[in-house]
C-alpha cells in the first residue's frame, strides 16, 4: 500500500507504468471492441489497474476487476431489455434484435450478472459492496429514468468516478 503523503507522490515508477499501460489498453479496448464490451472491458481494467497500483495482489485485482465486469453486464443487459421495441429493426448487432437471447434471458442475464457482481464486491469488504450497490443503481437509474431526458448525463457523472474508488478500497479497504 502506498504511504500516506499523498496518492501521486507516493507513487512508484512501476506503479506509475501499471496505471499508464492500464488506462492505455482501457482506450484501445474501448475503440477495437465495440461499444459494449469495449467500455466492459475498459470500466474492468481501470479498476484492475488502480487496485494494482494501491497494492492488492493479482487475485484481488482481478476480483475485482470481474465483479465490475458482472455489474456493467448486469446494466447493458437491462438496458438491452428496455430498448427491445426501440432497437427491433434498427441495431440488429444487439443480442435480443439479433435473435441471440430472449428479452427473458436478458432479464435472467441482468439479475444473475447483479448477484454474481454484488457477490463479489461484498467479499472485497463493506464499502466496496457499498459501491457496487451505488453503482448498479446509478446504472439502473440511467436505463429506468433518465435515458432519453436533459439528466442522462447525470448518472454517468456520478458513476465513472466511482470506478478508481471501487479498484483502490478493493486493495486497501480504507
Amino acid at each position: 500500500p502506498l504511504e500516506r503523503r499523498g496518492v501521486i507522490g507516493s507513487l512508484r515508477p512501476v506503479q506509475v507504468g501499471i496505471l499508464a499501460v492500464g488506462l492505455t489498453l482501457a482506450v484501445v479496448m474501448m475503440r477495437t471492441l465495440g461499444s459494449g464490451a469495449g467500455v466492459i472491458a475498459a470500466l474492468a481494467l481501470v479498476v484492475v489497474a488502480v487496485a494494482l497500483v494501491a497494492g492488492a495482489d493479482w487475485t484481488i485485482a482481478v476480483r475485482a476487476g470481474v465483479a465490475m465486469v458482472a455489474l456493467q453486464v448486469s446494466i447493458g443487459a437491462l438496458n438491452d431489455v428496455v430498448d427491445v421495441e426501440r432497437d427491433a429493426g434498427r441495431k440488429l448487432a444487439k443480442p435480443i434484435p439479433a435473435g441471440l437471447v430472449s428479452r427473458q434471458g436478458a432479464q435472467v442475464v441482468a439479475i444473475v450478472a447483479a448477484v454474481v457482481g454484488l457477490g463479489l464486491s461484498a467479499t472485497l469488504g463493506p464499502a466496496v459492496l457499498a459501491i457496487a450497490v451505488l453503482s448498479l443503481a446509478l446504472g439502473y437509474g440511467y436505463d429506468l429514468v433518465a435515458r432519453g431526458t436533459a439528466w442522462s448525463w447525470l448518472p454517468f457523472t456520478i458513476a465513472l468516478p466511482l470506478l478508481p474508488a471501487y479498484g483502490w478500497l478493493a486493495a486497501t479497504g480504507e
